[in-house]
């Protein structure tokens, strides 16, 4: 396949989802990148983005590493200028999504399936929950009375909020 046909097909995948119109594709060297605007409304007639987002997310939240080659993915909102029908020129939010591989063909079918929801692949569940404090030793974070007479991190309430027992 083409580096083209790659873009046109990325192309195809976006109008699928039905919340989107792609506005124009285009390709390089292992890159293919495809800018489209949401087409979905609510009742009220704004922009309804909740569908874009759920697809975008299965993307960006997917961890690549597993692959033999691994696949790059740039996901951003643009402004855009669009002519109204009154011969105005207007700024309006658009998305871009780039996709950086070696392997395109291969890769392509796992953003395909991704965007549609039809991947099996378990996403990224890492969730950072603390980190240490740089530059500090690592006995200062802890908020243990026994280690250091009590130096470090605390609680938000302070040492007396966790009340054993309640």
């Amino acid at each position: 396949m083409s580096d083209k046909a790659y873009a046109e097909r990325l192309a195809r995948t976006i109008e699928s989802l039905k919340c989107a119109e792609v506005i124009r594709s285009t390709f390089g060297e292992n890159v293919v990148t495809v800018v489209f605007r949401v087409t979905t409304k609510y009742p009220d007639g704004k922009i309804d983005e909740r569908p874009l987002l759920a697809a975008l997310e299965r993307l960006v939240l997917h961890d690549p590493t597993g692959t033999k080659s691994q696949w790059l993915s740039h996901v951003c909102s643009r402004l855009l200028p669009k002519q109204m029908d009154d011969g105005q020129w207007r700024m309006v939010k658009g998305w871009n999504i780039t996709i950086n591989s070696t392997n395109m063909g291969e890769h392509l079918d796992v953003v395909s399936r991704l965007l549609r929801g039809e991947s099996d692949t378990t996403p990224v569940t890492k969730e950072l929950t603390e980190f240490p404090l740089v530059g500090v030793g690592p006995s200062r974070n802890p908020p243990n009375e026994k280690r250091r007479k009590g130096l470090g991190a605390y609680t938000v309430g302070g040492k007396d909020d966790i009340k054993v027992g309640r």
